[in-house]
């Protein structure tokens, strides 16, 4: 006697739930001939390939603006959202401000503390991130809890994990020079968009950067008196391998100055990978899916799909 299972068809997806960077999905088709060979007495089928296809996923983090704004000495610092911003886009700023540890900094609603760095009572600089909503627009508002020179910028991006967009951040506040450095950062998803940021206790513009090619937003505090000026810089580039990004500088020519640099890993987006059906697939044929995935990642198969088995392997 024969037994045969009928196999519905499955609808050709897979949802991947939690950081995940490339996937390789290979999905094989049989057919059960029909014809039965007898051999010692015992039935037996005979299998054959019908088709195969395959899929192969990675996401890439795009630039798309930036905007600055800086203030005259005042409790609060404005930044238009940058221009061309859609839903879904990650917005990140750095809003650096004189006083350090001696003034508090309240965001807008929204936004979302990365990591805060002072150097003791003179300079401090804090990163946030925002996800943004359809038909978001207009300035955004950073209030001190102190009336103090500030600066700072925004810089969007595309392609983000808009769930965990923050993979890793470091940084840290540097004696008086024209160099500004950020510490060295180590990745855990492969494709993270490094992003860098770099606040002066001065007025002095950027003019070079180990970070990507060049300083793509900077903003700076305006007027005279007592305070002097303050200055954040952004630059950004692609980490493809996962592991240590390396010490990131900027340099504000011969202007020494105390100075903080950081560093944030953007995360790529993407929670799904969809395969097409393999050609000529008829109804009863047996489909055996494979999904290959860097990381820890946790995966839903869609509504028909029977796990076989899991294995994992150390990096």
């Amino acid at each position: 006697m024969l037994w045969r299972q009928t196999i519905s068809r499955p609808r050709w997806w897979l949802h991947l739930v939690g950081p995940r960077q490339r996937a390789l999905l290979l999905a094989i088709s049989f057919t059960i001939l029909s014809s039965i060979y007898m051999l010692s007495g015992v039935a037996q089928a005979a299998v054959q390939l019908r088709a195969s296809s395959d899929s192969y996923s990675t996401d890439t983090i795009s630039y798309r603006n930036s905007s600055s704004a800086g203030n005259a000495g005042a409790t609060t610092v404005g930044i238009a959202m940058p221009t061309g911003v859609v839903q879904n886009d990650v917005m990140v700023a750095a809003i650096t401000f004189q006083g350090g540890t001696g003034v508090t900094v309240t965001p807008p609603t929204g936004w979302n503390l990365v990591q805060r760095q002072d150097s003791t009572t003179t300079l401090g600089q804090a990163l946030y991130w925002k996800l943004a909503a359809a038909g978001e627009s207009g300035t955004y508002t950073w209030t001190l809890s102190k009336s103090r020179k500030a600066s700072g910028v925004i810089m969007a991006y595309s392609g983000v994990n808009t769930a965990s967009p923050i993979d890793i951040s470091g940084g840290q506040a540097n004696a008086s020079s024209a160099t500004i450095t950020a510490p060295s950062v180590t990745t855990t998803v492969a494709n993270d968009m490094l992003v860098g940021f770099f606040g002066e206790n001065a007025g002095t513009a950027f003019t070079a950067t180990t970070l990507g090619t060049s300083i793509v937003a900077s903003g700076f505090s305006t007027g005279t008196g007592k305070q002097v000026l303050t200055g954040t810089g952004g630059a950004y580039a692609l980490q493809a391998a996962i592991g240590a990004s390396g010490t990131k500088t900027a340099t504000t020519g011969t202007t020494a100055a105390v100075n903080i640099g950081q560093l944030v890993a953007l995360k790529p987006g993407g929670t799904s990978l969809t395969l097409n059906k393999p050609a000529g697939t008829a109804q009863n044929d047996v489909l055996v899916a494979a999904l290959t995935t860097t990381g820890s990642t946790t995966i839903t198969a869609p509504a028909g799909w029977a796990s076989i088995q899991r294995s994992t392997t150390a990096a």
